[in-house]
């Protein structure tokens, strides 16, 4: 007797390309993952595998820090920085810390010496590649076809956004609690059965609670779930965020609590005394661009800025009842976080982990500017292809092949991408869509041009230079 044959499946061709997104995302991330951003640029890196490591190995947390509030008796020794090292210390809730923390405590005796950038920043590399993996399906959620894809290889290769990736701030756990609060969310509301739906906003809690455990922060997203809810008027998902925000507050004050719980309440007042003000918008992002410290201004993130408007104009546009309520919560999310950004910072800080939580939903916003563009408004890509010409200029002065070019070269290859513009006023939609594509192609190429080429040299150079021409 035959057996019946069995029908090869073979796997989308769609599936294959994210994949390989994927893995991209992870080299990208991986190459000389120590050296940007540069040792010099912050001493926080340092603070938050402290306090990790401190918390695993003697069970009290132990950071550097120059806040007043620490008395004379909280200093537990003078460190190797400027700062001393106080315990117990409470700037932050201790969550993301174990992540470096615990990495530097299995490679090291003493846990109170500088650490190895090449081991605390490993874990981010693979933090910062699931972030990619998160995004990607938070993009299906409100995005169809190929678009999905297009945020992923944006999130996964743009220069400023693997970068940050690396940075062992809070800031970069915050991203993964957010993208799987979406995600969760969009189970809640899909789900129609009321003992699935409750499982899913028991996590709902669970995620907030971590959030806000990894950084004060962090308590965006159980605070975005209560407006969220306010604003759908769902009395259910109203009840799941007063109890994210109470569990939440609760846990942060039983950890202090077991430390120094009036300590922290005096540092959380002394944060909220910087001066505050819109110039902190200018300098973050456009007068003081940075992935850190130094300057770095590759386009990305003025790109982003400028797509967040348009969507918020876009959102504001059109009737709650036709837009998607997950782009509803994620146009929250953004919009929470950029007045958190606003109202902690300080008036003169540019430090650049302020604004990491935003980029996965840059990488949102950039991607319905490029959709925008497919669909008949090409001169938006001629808005994207001016914002993003730094990262070619990057790209070809790293790659050795800028000095080469004649002027008149230079001029035709920024002028390339304005040919969308012309297919489209010219009515040739075939020419139009197909330059597109080629040029997108080279953005996320030269994207990991500089990425692989950048060097600690090429990026003080980079600040130098933008101040020698900010002072002129």
């Amino acid at each position: 007797m035959r057996l019946p044959l069995r029908k090869v499946t073979r796997p989308p061709f769609q599936g294959c390309v994210v994949v390989l997104l994927f893995l991209l995302a992870f080299g990208l991330r991986l190459h000389n993952y120590w050296i940007i951003p540069l040792s010099d640029e912050t001493a926080d890196e340092i603070a938050w595998t402290w306090l990790g490591s401190s918390l695993l190995k003697d069970h009290a947390p132990s950071s550097w820090s120059y806040y007043g509030e620490y008395q004379p008796d909280h200093i537990f020794q003078e460190g190797p920085l400027d700062a001393p090292i106080v315990r117990p210390a409470v700037d932050h809730p201790p969550l993301f810390s174990l992540l470096p923390g615990s990495i530097h405590a299995l490679t090291s005796e003493n846990w109170a010496v500088i650490p190895s950038r090449k081991i605390i920043r490993l874990p981010m590399v693979f933090l910062g590649t699931l972030n990619v993996i998160l995004l990607y399906f938070v993009a299906k959620k409100v995005l169809k076809e190929w678009w999905p894809v297009v945020v992923t290889a944006v999130y996964g290769t743009a220069p400023l956004f693997v970068f940050a990736s690396r940075l062992v701030v809070a800031e970069n756990l915050i991203v993964t609690w957010s993208l799987l609060v979406v995600l969760v969310l969009a189970q809640v509301l899909e789900s129609k059965k009321s003992s699935t739906a409750r499982r899913w906003e028991v996590a709902l809690i669970v995620l907030s609670v971590a959030a806000a455990m990894s950084k004060i922060s962090g308590f965006v997203v159980p605070l975005s779930l209560i407006i969220f809810a306010v604003a759908v008027k769902d009395k259910r998902l109203i009840k799941v965020g007063c109890g994210a925000i109470v569990a939440a507050i609760g846990v942060l004050i039983g950890y202090m609590s077991l430390f120094n719980l009036p300590l922290f309440l005096a540092i959380q007042q002394a944060q909220s005394g910087r001066e505050l003000g819109l110039i902190t918008l200018y300098q973050r992002f456009f007068v003081h661009p940075v992935v850190a410290e130094l300057v770095y201004f590759d386009g990305w993130l003025v790109l982003g800025f400028i797509s967040l408007v348009t969507a918020l104009a876009d959102f504001s546009q059109q009737q709650a009842a036709k837009v998607s309520k997950v782009w509803h919560f994620i146009v929250l999310v953004l919009v929470l976080n950029l007045g958190f950004m606003l109202v902690t910072a300080g008036q003169y800080s540019y430090h650049g982990w302020y604004s990491y939580a935003l980029f996965p939903f840059f990488a949102l916003t950039i991607t319905q500017l490029f959709k925008k563009a497919w669909e008949g408004a090409s001169y938006l890509f001629g808005l994207v292809w001016i914002l993003w010409l730094p990262t070619l200029a990057l790209a070809l002065s790293y790659a050795s092949v800028l000095p080469g070019l004649s002027n008149l070269t230079l001029r035709a290859s920024y002028g390339v991408g304005f040919l969308p513009v012309l297919f489209g006023y010219a009515q040739q939609e075939k020419y139009r869509r197909l330059a597109m594509v080629i040029l997108l192609c080279c953005i996320f190429i030269f994207n990991c041009v500089v990425v692989v080429k950048i060097s600690e040299v090429a990026l003080r150079a980079q600040h130098d230079a933008f101040f020698f021409y900010l002072q002129q």
